[in-house]
């Protein structure tokens, strides 16, 4: 993905897809997913949040860091900023 305008190529595949949240992680790789798959061992935040690690919120994420936004109720609803959070080599996204 050309990093030009990834989030809101990101967003608009998160929507083309019927996800709910989508994250940008490592300077613009798009990641989504639907909330209500989301369980406590499998969801966005499992892995605590990042706060700002690598300078996550004024880029695209950050190494194994997503920057994560989640589309509110109702499904019109304008996409939100939820904040950075940490990703391992399991999938939090």
């Amino acid at each position: 993905m050309d990093r030009v305008d990834s989030t809101e190529k990101c967003r608009a595949l998160a929507e083309f897809w019927g996800k709910n949240i989508f994250a940008l992680q490592d300077n613009g790789i798009c990641w989504g997913d639907k909330l209500e798959e989301a369980t406590p061992d499998r969801n966005f935040n499992r892995f605590g949040s990042a706060h700002d690690t690598e300078g996550c919120m004024k880029l695209l994420g950050g190494p194994k860091v997503n920057k994560v936004y989640i589309k509110p109720q109702p499904i019109k609803s304008v996409w939100g900023l939820k904040g950075c959070y940490k990703e391992t080599s399991g999938r939090a996204i």
